[in-house]
């Protein structure tokens, strides 16, 4: 019995770093999962029954480029592309350092018969695209 565990021992420690070595031919995802670019509060200011206007704020943590921003539903089993603006002031499409911002105010449409808002934000980390989930709204 107690060769037996010894033996695991080494099995243990061959499997941890076969794992290790086998990550790096994979995509580069368990890096964004733990090392996140950014992330994302939301807030609901507005809502009628065919749009939202949602403020977004939160933390940079990573020098990747902004590519965009995107607002998504699900109804009935189909994913459905909403349509989002800046409405407090125009989208400059600017890169921003790390840090903490208000991401500004974000006019999303249309919303009738939508449960659930998802927004995420692109970006571009060396070449590779990140998308994040910046908020999931609840209406």
């Amino acid at each position: 019995m107690i060769a037996a565990a010894r033996s695991m021992r080494w099995t243990i420690v061959f499997s941890v770093m076969l794992g290790i070595g086998l990550s790096w031919l994979t995509p580069m995802s368990w890096i964004d999962a733990v090392f996140p670019v950014v992330t994302m509060k939301s807030e609901v200011m507005a809502k009628t029954p065919t749009e939202v206007v949602v403020r977004l704020s939160g933390t940079k943590h990573r020098d990747c480029k902004y590519e965009g921003i995107d607002a998504f539903s699900k109804h009935g089993g189909m994913v459905r592309d909403l349509n989002m603006e800046r409405v407090d002031m125009p989208d400059d499409g600017m890169t921003k350092p790390k840090g903490h911002y208000d991401f500004g105010l974000w006019r999303i449409w249309p919303t009738a018969n939508t449960k659930l808002v998802t927004i995420y934000v692109r970006y571009d980390c060396d070449g590779r695209d990140v998308f994040v989930i910046a908020a999931e709204v609840l209406l």
